[in-house]
């Protein structure tokens, strides 16, 4: 037994026992309980907000706000229908109460302008066959035509680069001789020289002997005008009578026509019988140009001064509509120009989020339909220059 003394008044306890009814207990259920609730709702919430991500990736795949104040009715304003939204115009500095087609026409030009600004290139073809030795009222055929070529000379020489061409001069008008005589076509005066000082030197010496062979004449007429494409063609054809030669003038004059040199072909028929006149004028139409007799001296003198004024007023006048032409394509082009760069501006809005993707659609049907607009109303101007050109050109010829 050891020294140490026991103290009766202290008993040893036993460990306490946790009840499930005591307050500590039931706070600490409560807090899981808490817990778990929370973390549910948290779950719930998240999922929720997943799905409707899915939701919006759906409905805009490039994930971009739709959240936005739009109002696209304003691309449907149009007072002035040239299909430009008003507030566009507005913003680029178009009036919105004007057309821009209306805006940009010109009509400037007069059908009956008479302008000597501009020279055209003729080429005078003459007929030297044997039979313009025949007489009218005591003079040869031949002499008529001369002095009508120096009257035209004279008178258009200023306006006007001439040159001469003939054919027939060779051989005679004997079937022994129409070999060569159908063999030659000659231009005695290239465009530019012939004037009225030295017109009378060049026509004295041709004779008339020989065969009629426009269509090789023709044909050999494009060298005269080699470096004039883009300029005012034309070849004035005197003659008494049709083919002789067997060549092809319909096709030539055609051919002419139709080439990079746009050579107009006209026809004057001199003391011509109806026959002849029937193959004439078909050359003429193959040729773009204009077909008309002359019965004496005094005809064929005032042919060649209407063949002059009425195909210098032509060609002004194309010359002047082509030059609207231009001022109208640049003046509907800058208007759509305007247009499109703020349609291009505007688009980048929607990438920096801040426009929805209704509007930037709306921009670029608008941007698609404008150009193909563009290109209808170029396609109908050209149109309506082609047509006011070529009834000039009818009236003229």
């Amino acid at each position: 037994m050891d020294n140490q003394t026991t103290n009766p008044s202290i008993q040893p306890q036993p460990p306490p026992i946790i009840s499930a009814t005591t307050p500590f207990n039931k706070t600490v259920f409560f807090v899981a309980g808490g817990f778990l609730f929370i973390l549910m709702v948290t779950s719930l919430i998240l999922f929720l907000g997943k799905k409707s991500s899915r939701q919006n990736e759906t409905n805009n795949p490039t994930g971009k706000n739709n959240l936005f104040v739009e109002d696209l009715l304003k691309y449907d304003k149009d007072g002035d229908g040239d299909g430009y939204p008003d507030f566009i115009e507005t913003a680029v500095g178009l009036d919105e109460t004007i057309s821009e087609e209306v805006r940009c026409q010109q009509n400037s030009c007069d059908v009956n302008l008479q302008t000597n600004s501009q020279k055209r290139n003729v080429l005078i073809i003459l007929d030297a066959s044997g039979s313009m030795d025949i007489m009218i009222n005591g003079q040869k055929r031949m002499d008529l035509a001369k002095q009508a070529i120096k009257d035209y000379v004279s008178q258009s020489s200023t306006t006007t680069n001439v040159g001469l061409m003939i054919y027939g001069h060779k051989g005679s008008n004997s079937l022994a001789d129409k070999a060569v005589s159908c063999a030659t076509s000659e231009i005695i005066g290239q465009i530019g020289t012939v004037t009225s000082q030295n017109i009378d030197g060049i026509l004295t010496p041709i004779k008339s002997t020989g065969w009629t062979l426009m269509g090789k004449a023709v044909n050999e007429a494009v060298n005269a005008f080699i470096g004039k494409q883009g300029q005012k063609n034309e070849i004035i054809i005197v003659t008494d009578g049709e083919e002789t030669c067997d060549s092809d003038p319909v096709t030539a004059a055609r051919n002419i026509k139709n080439s990079s040199l746009d050579v107009s072909v006209n026809v004057i028929g001199f003391a011509v019988d109806s026959g002849a006149s029937s193959s004439l004028v078909q050359i003429a139409n193959s040729g773009g140009g204009s077909f008309v007799t002359a019965s004496n001296g005094e005809e064929l003198d005032q042919k060649f001064k209407d063949l002059y004024q009425k195909g210098l007023q032509a060609y002004e006048f194309t010359k002047c509509k082509g030059s609207e032409l231009e001022t109208i394509n640049k003046c509907n082009q800058d208007a759509y120009n305007r247009v499109d760069q703020y349609i291009q501006i505007e688009k980048k809005k929607y990438f920096d989020k801040s426009m929805s993707l209704n509007e930037y659609q709306r921009l670029s049907d608008l941007s698609s339909k404008l150009f193909k607009q563009l290109m209808s109303l170029r396609n109908n101007t050209l149109k309506k220059f082609q047509q006011s050109t070529d009834d000039v050109h009818d009236k003229a010829f």
